[in-house]
């Protein structure tokens, strides 16, 4: 069941002239321009929003971009994606990329190649302006956002179908030359997997960073390794081998024979994906309606966001056997994830493992900056050429 919390009027709003922005206002030109301005402004909370308006400017961040995009989409009747703000952030680029009849990227000539990355557990992401502050002039970052994210029941079910969905989206945009990727979290196996069917079809990934990934416990397991703190470890602890053993107890009475989660036959049961998928839409379902109640600017922004998609994306994580990945590979780890590092070890032969005393947050930020830096300093995807 999709809950629906009405959009709400803003409960307190900021004057534009007090930001002190270091630009002047500039009017909308046509109704799309104007129709995004009120969007911004009715998500940021500000009076009189101008088509030049940076979002990063006007104070937006990860939780009001989502605001902002479904406030655009209420007002065009348009989908944006959450990624559209980092590139396009100003009412005027968003009314302008809503224009297209196709989406292309805007390479100009001699710009390095572009960065394509994948979102975290959630299928989405907005990276940060510290992160598009790394690139090159006029580099361009695509965000990958999970179809059916915001409504309709067009989402992949599995990692190999997300994966290729998303190559299909990058060879449309972006046909020829080296392949700058990254990964963030629980969805770096999706990169992990888009970067094995790049290098089997022989295009190169010349530059490719995981952000603090994670690996399900069932998948580690049929690895047949067992890092430290593992829940079905004898060093973990009573408690949590308890839980794997109730988990088991549980999976085993729905599938009808004895089964952790881990098996081989586990990878290759449609029942037991299923079986995911209706966990985690009852479990989303339920947290968004905690979200929402306990704090309704926070819920209006979130729940509109298919539940059914999310669902669908947690379950394919959770069923999903990753490749080793030949290539060269930076992975940045923070101490909370460090314990998987012999998983990646093993998955990822040739990879370069950074780790330090750093959050979550900070190890996804410096993936990213890492990316940006590397392919901003790469061979630019068109030298250009002078006029003859």
């Amino acid at each position: 069941m999709e809950l629906r919390v009405m959009e709400l009027a803003p409960s307190r709003s900021v004057r534009r002239q007090d930001l002190h922005l270091p630009y002047p206002f500039r009017a909308p030109e046509n109704e799309l321009q104007a129709r995004v301005c009120e969007a911004f402004a009715f998500a940021l909370e500000i009076e009189g929003v101008g088509v030049d308006d940076e979002f990063f400017d006007l104070g937006g961040d990860s939780l009001s971009a989502e605001g902002v995009a479904m406030a655009v989409s209420s007002r065009t009747g348009h989908d944006i994606r959450v990624s559209w703000l980092a590139n396009f952030g100003t009412p005027a680029g968003i009314a302008r990329k809503l224009s297209e009849a196709a989406p292309v990227l805007d390479e100009a000539p001699g710009t390095p190649a572009p960065v394509f990355a994948v979102h975290g557990r959630m299928g989405f992401m907005l990276p940060q302006a510290e992160t598009l502050d790394r690139l090159a002039p006029g580099q361009q970052l695509h965000m990958f956002e999970l179809p059916g994210l915001r409504g309709g029941d067009d989402a992949p079910p599995t990692v190999e179908a997300i994966a290729e969905h998303y190559l299909d989206e990058l060879t449309a945009l972006y046909p020829e030359g080296p392949v700058h990727l990254a990964g963030f979290c629980a969805g770096s196996i999706i990169a992990l997997e888009m970067a094995v069917r790049l290098r089997e079809r022989g295009r190169a990934v010349e530059n490719f960073l995981l952000g603090d990934p994670f690996v399900p416990g069932t998948t580690i397991k049929n690895m047949g390794l067992t890092p430290e703190g593992a829940f079905w470890s004898p060093s973990s602890g009573l408690w949590p081998r308890l839980q794997w053993r109730l988990r088991a107890l549980g999976l085993s009475a729905a599938l009808g024979r004895w089964t952790d989660g881990a098996g081989d036959r586990d990878f290759a049961d449609e029942k037991l994906r299923r079986l995911y998928e209706r966990f985690f839409r009852l479990s989303l379902g339920l947290g968004k309606m905690r979200t929402a109640l306990g704090d309704r600017r926070i819920g209006q922004r979130h729940v509109k966001l298919s539940t059914p998609a999310q669902a669908r994306l947690l379950a394919a994580y959770r069923w999903h056997r990753p490749r080793p990945y030949e290539g060269a590979v930076t992975v940045v780890m923070s101490p909370g994830r460090r314990r998987l590092v012999p998983v990646f070890e093993h998955l990822l032969p040739n990879a370069e493992i950074l780790s330090s005393d750093i959050g979550h947050g900070d190890a996804v930020s410096i993936a990213a900056g890492l990316i940006g830096q590397r392919s901003a300093a790469a061979v630019p995807a068109h030298q250009g050429s002078e006029a003859s």
